[in-house]
């Protein structure tokens, strides 16, 4: 099986190991548990940015309902720097997100016939045999 090395699975595969597996069954799970791992990373930003956001927000409240005289004297005066820190990462997280939904919807719309990783793994299941892959 031929796998060419611009391809969206073998950049993945190859940000997240050291070197892609040769044999198609170890590249396929390669595929999986990089997929698995950005998942996990986008779940662990998106967590921070909901963090961040809540406390922004917490201040917010405490600045309306209180004033600034009791925001600004009590444990809740670093807030302001968080809600600083979270807009600069909402902006960076929503243009990482636009940028990579225009990396795939480009990658999606080529319609090229290539061998499907998938397909290919399933096949070599059935028939007990994981076939070697070269780069291109």
């Amino acid at each position: 099986m031929i796998v060419k090395k611009n391809s969206w699975h073998y950049s993945l595969v190859n940000s997240i190991f050291v070197k892609p597996s040769k044999s198609l069954c170890t590249y396929f799970w390669q595929i999986v548990g990089s997929i698995l791992i950005y998942i996990m990373m986008v779940l662990t930003v998106m967590f921070m940015i909901a963090g961040l956001v809540g406390s922004s927000l917490f201040t917010l409240w405490v600045i309306f309902t209180h004033g600034f005289d009791i925001a600004f004297n009590t444990d809740y005066r670093y807030m302001g720097i968080v809600g600083i820190g979270m807009s600069m990462m909402i902006f960076t997280t929503v243009f990482g997100v636009w940028r990579g939904m225009m990396f795939v919807f480009g990658k999606i719309h080529k319609n090229e016939t290539k061998p499907n990783i998938a397909t290919e793994y399933i096949k070599a299941k059935k028939e007990k045999v994981c076939p070697r892959i070269t780069f291109e």
